[in-house]
């Protein structure tokens, strides 16, 4: 039986990155990323060139997406997670705080919430509808 086809939008770094990483355990996978030569090129802003990818990967891969992953906080918003975006112009003092914020006293990994992701996307999730999940470390 073939792998379902899941669509990372955002899925070229970051927690996107480890999205992809993550689900190709259990789906075959195509991302998007804005500028770079791997992936599908798309600007979510930009609806044309949602449906663009649309049409380019079902075509590819001769069938419909079975999951889409929008790597913007959609249902999934996570606390402070260690990506290039969370540490830019960030400093020391200012992480530190961030990680104070959970009692494990630290900031998640973008795994961390790509396995969250995954469990949503899986059959083991067939249970949870219309949740929003918070991978934050308990942050308080």
């Amino acid at each position: 039986m073939a792998k379902k086809l899941a669509l990372v939008f955002g899925g070229s770094r970051g927690i996107g990155s480890a999205c992809v990483e993550i689900l190709q355990n259990e789906f075959e996978v195509a991302f998007t990323c804005v500028s770079g030569t791997s992936g599908h090129r798309a600007d979510i802003q930009r609806p044309e060139d949602v449906k663009s990818v649309f049409e380019s990967v079902e075509k590819r891969y001769s069938r419909k997406v079975d999951c889409v992953v929008v790597n913007a906080g959609i249902n999934v918003p996570p606390g402070p997670v260690d990506t290039e975006l969370f540490r830019a112009g960030k400093t020391e003092e200012a992480k530190q705080k961030s990680a104070a914020l959970s009692p494990f006293n630290r900031i998640g990994r973008p795994r961390e919430v790509a396995e969250v992701v995954a469990f949503l996307a899986s059959e083991k999730a067939s249970w949870v509808q219309g949740q929003i999940v918070q991978p934050n470390g308990g942050m308080i």
